[in-house]
């Protein structure tokens, strides 16, 4: 049996990882304020050491820990380990994303701006760069038009069983792992990112901007000095008067024409 830690906030991923029969889970340490109710009845029921922090200072007292167990397994944490932790423990990440594609934080909710056909749960060794090491498998999923941040991470962590039987064979020396380095990082997500420009973004875009912060504060609308959130939508085919493109506004509601088609977004007044 490894004895592992958990780096991390997900309780799917501590509910595995206690009902896994290759692993031993010693302890967990998450970020305060991100930690569930639920979350905390586990760990409690468990009896598992659990230890909250606030920030890297405060990861690295707990250094002892890390020496008592074989690996570390890393999933929905809020700090890039230092390098003090990755050069001296082996730490194995999951990382809601193409490690090819998509590197970064906020790798998720990039999938649904970006309005990707598809994207994985990547599981890797980590050897020092952000999000590059050692890919030991991952677990590939569709993306649906219509998928928040939400319902997508749901479908990610369904892969973490099977993830975990691979992170178990690649230690027990049964599965090999392929470096990877390069790929495309992102940066975090910040407003303009799902700021809708009514005059030029397409349907698809805006789409992706609305459904990426429908469970959030809405994605960013403005108009006529105005700003408005938007959280819901729905499209129909309705061809604009003159044919070419056109926005129209009333009662909370925008339309945008964009070839025969009307995207009506429902809105609220931002309180500025």
């Amino acid at each position: 049996m490894v004895r592992v830690g958990y780096l991390g906030y997900s309780e799917r991923m501590l509910l595995d990882l206690v009902n896994n029969k290759d692993f031993e889970l010693c302890f967990a340490i998450g970020k305060s304020g991100r930690i569930s109710y639920d979350y905390r009845t586990i760990v409690a029921s468990r009896g598992i050491n659990y230890i909250e922090i606030n920030n890297k200072k405060e990861l690295l007292q707990q250094t002892d820990l890390f020496k008592t167990v074989d690996v570390i397994l890393m999933y929905k944490f809020e700090f890039i380990l230092p390098a003090s932790i990755v050069d001296n423990y082996r730490v194995i990440n999951f990382h809601g994303g193409d490690l090819h594609t998509n590197r970064g934080a906020h790798a998720v909710v990039w999938t649904i701006l970006l309005q990707e056909p598809s994207t994985c749960l990547s599981c890797y060794q980590l050897t020092g760069g952000i999000d590059e090491g050692l890919l030991i498998n991952q677990y590939n999923v569709n993306v649906f038009e219509t998928d928040t941040p939400h319902e997508l991470n749901c479908r990610l962590m369904d892969g973490i069983p099977s993830l975990l039987k691979d992170v178990f064979a690649f230690l027990s020396g049964d599965k090999k792992a392929v470096a990877i380095t390069g790929g495309t990082y992102r940066k975090k997500i910040t407003e303009a990112d799902y700021t809708i420009d009514l005059e030029n973004d397409g349907i698809r875009t805006i789409r992706g901007k609305i459904n990426s912060q429908k469970h959030f504060n809405g994605a960013v609308i403005r108009y006529l000095g105005k700003e408005y959130r938007a959280k819901e939508y729905y499209a129909c085919k309705e061809p604009a008067m003159n044919n070419e493109k056109e926005i129209s506004f009333s009662n909370n509601e925008f339309v945008v024409f964009r070839d025969s088609l009307a995207l009506h977004i429902l809105v609220s007044e931002s309180v500025l």
